[in-house]
């Protein structure tokens, strides 16, 4: 359970990672 919870937050983490460099790409077009 704990590794599932583990795998979880690092997955988010590299979503939010993802989102801050799309996001100023986005907008500078």
């Amino acid at each position: 359970m704990a590794q599932s919870i583990c795998l979880l937050f690092a997955v988010s983490q590299i979503c939010l990672a993802n989102l801050n460099v799309a996001v100023p790409r986005l907008s500078l077009y």
